[in-house]
């Protein structure tokens, strides 16, 4: 494609930015979503009352990657919902705490807040998985948790920014 065409149509500079730059567009790496061990419903209040343990690693479009790890405790409220409080240790940030709350809804659709998010929270399950979408800091999210047995699940986290996928998380939660 000729350049005089790219700088018409105003995309020569983002392409010569990030020709200069040291890393390629696509490398955050592929990670699959599980395939589920059982075929009983995922319940998320019933995983997350109590204690969970999570340790993954966030991968960014620069290439970087850096490992995760969260501490959670869950407290079903009294209309049945459930408040979540995590403790996230990320490489090079410091640790930080934040609080979920999830309410199951009509069906298989949950509502909720994040102390992280800047929209409400929302949720569906479907057999052994759980997808949740929300607004952070001009970021769209969107998780996939997986139950892979009675005592393990694995989150998918991506992270979009202009539709573009900025950020991945791998992780496994395990309850204590």
């Amino acid at each position: 494609m000729r350049l005089d065409y790219l700088i018409l149509i105003g995309l020569a500079p983002p392409l010569l930015y990030l020709g200069a730059r040291t890393f390629s567009p696509a490398i955050l790496p592929p990670v699959p979503i599980p395939s589920p061990a059982s075929s009983t419903p995922f319940d998320p209040i019933d995983f997350f009352e109590g204690n969970t343990q999570g340790s993954g690693t966030l991968y960014e479009l620069d290439g970087d990657s850096r490992d995760l790890n969260v501490a959670s405790v869950g407290r079903r409220l009294p209309d049945g919902g459930l408040e979540i409080t995590q403790t996230i240790a990320l490489e090079g940030s410091p640790e930080r705490t934040r609080t979920w709350t999830i309410q199951p809804e009509q069906g298989a659709r949950y509502s909720g807040t994040l102390t992280d998010a800047k929209s409400g929270v929302v949720a569906m399950t479907g057999g052994r998985r759980m997808v949740i979408a929300y607004e952070s800091d001009g970021h769209n999210v969107r998780q996939t948790l997986t139950q892979i047995d009675p005592n393990t699940v694995r989150n998918r986290l991506d992270v979009y920014k202009w539709g573009i996928n900025v950020a991945r998380l791998d992780e496994t939660i395990t309850r204590s």
